[in-house]
C-alpha cells in the first residue's frame, strides 16, 4: 500500500541527525577572488604572472595539483563568481560561485576534514552539482567526464598509481543545465592498496568527446561537492535542491521520506526544488512519503512512483522470467504478457512497436499484418529501475487469412520447367511433379516457411536433371494451421522427338588419317566416335559429347583420327593392322542407341622417299619452314639432331601419324648453320629404315645450296672441326661425319670421362692433342659404353677418334 502525502509545512523531528560532510568549503563561496573583471582572462590559457597567482591562494582549503608537461606555468582552473556569464558560450548567469576546469592535465585537490582517511569496508555517499558547458558552437553535442579520486599525496595527477584510487567515474552530456549526481561506493577491504593512508580528495578532469569529429575537449563546472559516511538506510531522508536528470534511482528510508524545497532542518543545505526530469525513473520507498511544495515531475518521458516499504540493503527488484510463447497460434486477437508479473520498478518494452497495441506495457495485443506476411521477429525487453535487463527474441506468426499461391513467375518450355512460385500467408508448402503416363514422381520437395513475405519456391527442372519425356502434372500445395490448405495444379506437355538415322559425309581416308563429317540431329542426347583395334578388344581413343555435360552446338561434327589419337600421343597405331570406328548416337526420350561401324584398312608397304628439303628457312612464310621426311608404312620413329661437331642436342621418339613427317627444327636449335641428323623408322611388321644426313638452317637470306653437300663441303667441315693436316689424313671421306649417336660426358671434364654409343659397340678410342699427336689409344673396347681415367692429361683441348662398325667419328673434348 502506498502512502503519499503532500504538505505545505516543515515538520520537526526530535531525533534529527545530519551526517558530516568531509569536504571543506564544498560550495566554493569562501575565499577572496582576485582574478580581475574577466575570469576567462584569469583562465589557464595564460601563464601565471602579473600579480595573478594560482588557484590555491584564492579559495580556502583547495589547491590545484601540479600539472605535468607544458602546463606547469598555467593558472588553472578558474574560480567563477556569481552573476557572471562566462565565456564557455551560451549559458546564462548563475547565483553561486563555481570552479571551471578545461583540461585533462588539471585536477582539484583538497584534504578531507578532521584528518579523515579512507576506511576499508566503509560505504561513502558522494554528491555534486556539475555541468558540461557548451563547446564552440550552439549546435555542437558532446560528452564530458570526470573522476573522483583519493590519494596519499596532494600532487593529484602526479601521484604514483599505487598511491591513488579512482572511486567513481561520471559522464555528462553537454548542456547549460546543472546535473545533480549522487553515488555510493565502498572501499575494498581485500585489496593491498594503502587506503588507510589516503586523505586527499581529487576532482580529476577526464577528457571529453565531441561529435562528430570526437576531437574537442569540454569545459566542466563543479559546485556543491559533498562526501559523507552514511548508511544507505536512514530513518528519515530529506531530499531538496536535487534534479533527477537521465537517472534511474530508488530512494529509501526506514520511517519516512520528505522531498521538496525547504524540507531539510539543516540550514546549511541548499533549499532549491526537487525535479524529476525527462528520461528519469525514480521510486520513493518508505512507510511514509511526503511530497512538499517544490517537488515537480516533468511530463512526458519521466517516471515516478512511491512504494510502501522499509529500506533494504538491495532495493533493486528481481528480473522476472519470461516463457517464450508458441510460434503459431490461431487466436485473433492474440494477447501477450498476461503471464508476466506486475512488479514495482520493472518495465516492459515490446518490439517492433508497430506490431503491438501497447508496446510499453506489460500486457499487449499483437497487431495482425496487413500485407499477407504472417511472420515477424518479436523482441521483449524487461528492465528494472536499477539498470538490470533481460532481452528475449522470438518469432511470431499471425495468420489473418488463407494461404495464397502465385505461379506467374514459372516458365514452361518444351524441355524445361523453371522459375519461382510465390506463396504467402503460409507455414509450410510442397511441390510435386508426377508423370501422367507412368505415375512416377519426377520431382518432390517440402518446405517449412520462414518468416518472410511472398516466400519464393525455386523450381529448375530440365531434360538434364529430370526425366521430362512424359506429360506431367505440377501440384503446389500450401497451408497454415488456421485456415487449412490451398492447391494449384499445372499440366505440362512433353515434347515429341524423332530418331534420325546416322548420316556420314565427306570421308577422306589415307594411310595415316581418316576424316569424315557426322550430321548431329537437333534432338540428340549424346554421341561418340571410338577407335578400336580390328578385333574390338582394345579401345584406342574416343571423342564423346553429351547435351548436358559436354554439349556440341553445331549441326555437323568433323572427326579426324589424328585429333582423337593426338599428334604427341605415345599411342602409335600399327600400319600392320586395321582399325574400326564405332559411332554411337542417342536421341532424347528414345531408349535405343544407333550404332554405325567403319573399317580403316591401312597399307604396310614400307618406303622412304627422302628429306624435304635439306635447306630450311624458318621465317614463317609457309615455305621450307620445317624439315620433313616422306615415308609410308612406318608407325614410329627415332630422330637425333647434332651440331657440326657431332654433339647431339636433341633426341626425339614418337609416332608416325602423318606423311610427310615434319619437324620444326627452330624450336630445338635456333641458329644458322649446317647440322647432322640421324632418323630411323619402324613398324610392327619388323620393317625399319635408317637415314643419316645433313641439312642447312638459315633464318635470313642465304645463297642457293645444292640439295646434297659435296665432298669439298665435308672437307670444309673437317677443317673447321680439327684445324690440323695430320688429322685430315685420317678422315675416311663422307662417312667420317655420319652421326652414330656418340656422346662424351662430362664435356668439359676433369679426370673421369664417359664415352657411349647408343647404336653400335665401340671398337677403339684414340685421343689426339691439339697439334695432332697421338696421346693415348684404347683398343678392344668392344662395348657401347666405357669409362676412361684421364687424370694424367694436362689442361687443354683434345680430339677423340671413335671407331665403330664401319664408321669413324670425331669429338672435341676440353679438360679443365
Amino acid at each position: 500500500m502506498k502512502k503519499y502525502f503532500v504538505s505545505i509545512f516543515v515538520m520537526l523531528f526530535v531525533n534529527y541527525f545530519t551526517a558530516q560532510n568531509l569536504i571543506p568549503n564544498h560550495d566554493f563561496e569562501a575565499g577572496n577572488y582576485n582574478g580581475g573583471s574577466d575570469p576567462t582572462d584569469y583562465y589557464s590559457g595564460g601563464a601565471c604572472g602579473l600579480g595573478r597567482d594560482r588557484f590555491e591562494d584564492d579559495i580556502e582549503f583547495w589547491n590545484v595539483a601540479n600539472p605535468p608537461g607544458i602546463f606547469d606555468t598555467r593558472c588553472s582552473p578558474d574560480w567563477i563568481p556569481s552573476t557572471f556569464s562566462d565565456a564557455d558560450g551560451f549559458c546564462g548567469t548563475h547565483s553561486s560561485f563555481y570552479v571551471r576546469s578545461a583540461s585533462k592535465q588539471e585536477s582539484l585537490v583538497t584534504e578531507m576534514l578532521n584528518d579523515h582517511h579512507l576506511i576499508k569496508g566503509e560505504t561513502y555517499r558522494f554528491r555534486i552539482k556539475v555541468r558540461a558547458a557548451r563547446a564552440y558552437s550552439e549546435n555542437e553535442t558532446a560528452t564530458g567526464s570526470f573522476q573522483v579520486v583519493f590519494s596519499k599525496g596532494n600532487q593529484g595527477l602526479n601521484v604514483n598509481s599505487n598511491n591513488k584510487w579512482t572511486a567513481l567515474n561520471f559522464y555528462i552530456q553537454q548542456s547549460c543545465d546543472w546535473r545533480y549526481l549522487e553515488a555510493y561506493f565502498t572501499v575494498p577491504n581485500d585489496d593491498d592498496k594503502n587506503y588507510e593512508d589516503m586523505k586527499y580528495f581529487v576532482l580529476q578532469y577526464n577528457g571529453g568527446i565531441k561529435s562528430p569529429t570526437d576531437a574537442a575537449s569540454l569545459i566542466l563546472h563543479y559546485d556543491d561537492v559533498y562526501l559523507e559516511i552514511q548508511d544507505k538506510c536512514l530513518d528519515i531522508k530529506y531530499i531538496q535542491d536535487w534534479q533527477y536528470f537521465n537517472i534511474n534511482k530508488i530512494e529509501q528510508a526506514n520511517v519516512e521520506i520528505k522531498a521538496g524545497a525547504n524540507v531539510d532542518p539543516d540550514p546549511n543545505i541548499p533549499n532549491n526544488p526537487v525535479v524529476v526530469k525527462n528520461g528519469s525513473y525514480v521510486i520513493y520507498r518508505a512507510p511514509t512519503v511526503y511530497l512538499e511544495p517544490g517537488f515537480f515531475v516533468e511530463e512526458p518521458g519521466s517516471y515516478f512512483e512511491t512504494q510502501d516499504g522499509v529500506c533494504v540493503p538491495n532495493p533493486c527488484p528481481q528480473l522476472p522470467s519470461f516463457n517464450i510463447p508458441a510460434v503459431t497460434e490461431c487466436v485473433n486477437p492474440r494477447i501477450l504478457g498476461e503471464n508476466l508479473p506486475e512488479l514495482p520498478g520493472v518495465f516492459y518494452v515490446w518490439e517492433p512497436f508497430e506490431r503491438f497495441t501497447n508496446p510499453w506495457s506489460r500486457v499487449t495485443e499483437v497487431i495482425p499484418p496487413t500485407n499477407n506476411n504472417p511472420c515477424f521477429d518479436a523482441k521483449l525487453t524487461i528492465y528494472t529501475i536499477c539498470g538490470d535487463n533481460l532481452i528475449a527474441t522470438f518469432p511470431l506468426k499471425v495468420f489473418s487469412g488463407p494461404p495464397t499461391i502465385d505461379a506467374s513467375g514459372l516458365t514452361i518450355s518444351s524441355n524445361s520447367i523453371t522459375g519461382q512460385i510465390y506463396v504467402s500467408n503460409s507455414s509450410e508448402y510442397s511441390v510435386k511433379i508426377t508423370s501422367q503416363i507412368s505415375g512416377n514422381v519426377l520431382y518432390q520437395q517440402s518446405y517449412t516457411a520462414p518468416c518472410s513475405n511472398s516466400q519464393p519456391v525455386n523450381i529448375n527442372l530440365n531434360d538434364c536433371n529430370s526425366n521430362l519425356c512424359e506429360n506431367a502434372t505440377i501440384e503446389i500445395t500450401t497451408l497454415n494451421p488456421c485456415f487449412g490448405s490451398v492447391t494449384e495444379t499445372i499440366n505440362w506437355i512433353a515434347p515429341v522427338y524423332t530418331q534420325t538415322p546416322i548420316s556420314i559425309n565427306n570421308s577422306i581416308v589415307t594411310n595415316y588419317n581418316y576424316e569424315f563429317d557426322l550430321n548431329i540431329p537437333s534432338g540428340y542426347e549424346s554421341f561418340s566416335v571410338e577407335i578400336w583395334d580390328e578385333n574390338l578388344s582394345t579401345k584406342i581413343c574416343s571423342n564423346d559429347y553429351n547435351v548436358c555435360s559436354n554439349p556440341f552446338n553445331n549441326s555437323v561434327y568433323h572427326f579426324k583420327a589424328s585429333d582423337c589419337i593426338g599428334l604427341n600421343s605415345s599411342i602409335c597405331l600399327s600400319v600392320c593392322a586395321n582399325f574400326k570406328f564405332i559411332i554411337r548416337l542417342k536421341t532424347k526420350c528414345i531408349s535405343n542407341v544407333l550404332v554405325e561401324t567403319l573399317i580403316w584398312n591401312r597399307n604396310s608397304t614400307f618406303y622412304f622417299d627422302g628429306i624435304l628439303p635439306n635447306i630450311i628457312t624458318p621465317n614463317g612464310d609457309g615455305v621450307n619452314d620445317e624439315l620433313c621426311f616422306n615415308v609410308q608404312g612406318a608407325s614410329s620413329f627415332h630422330f637425333v639432331i647434332a651440331d657440326r661437331w657431332g654433339i647431339p642436342f636433341d633426341d626425339i621418339t614418337g609416332c608416325v601419324n602423318t606423311s610427310p613427317l615434319c619437324f620444326d627444327i627452330a624450336q630445338y636449335f635456333n641458329t644458322d648453320g649446317v647440322f647432322f641428323y640421324y632418323i630411323e623408322f619402324f613398324n610392327e611388321c619388323g620393317l625399319s629404315y635408317t637415314s643419316p644426313g645433313t641439312f642447312v638452317q638459315s633464318f635470313g637470306a642465304m645463297r642457293q645450296i645444292d640439295n646434297q653437300l659435296s665432298t669439298n663441303d665435308y672437307r670444309e667441315l673437317e677443317d673447321n672441326l680439327i684445324n690440323n693436316q695430320n688429322l685430315n689424313s685420317s678422315f675416311k671421306g663422307e662417312n667420317s661425319f655420319i652421326l652414330n649417336g656418340i656422346n662424351i660426358f662430362p664435356n668439359p671434364g676433369s679426370n673421369i670421362v664417359n664415352v657411349e654409343n647408343w647404336s653400335t659397340k665401340i671398337n677403339s678410342i684414340t685421343i689426339y692433342s691439339s697439334d695432332g699427336k697421338i696421346i693415348s689409344k684404347f683398343s678392344n673396347v668392344n662395348s657401347n659404353k666405357t669409362i676412361l681415367d684421364l687424370s694424367y692429361l694436362s689442361q687443354g683441348n683434345y680430339v677423340f677418334e671413335i671407331e665403330t662398325e664401319g664408321f669413324m667419328s670425331y669429338k672435341k673434348w676440353f679438360k679443365n
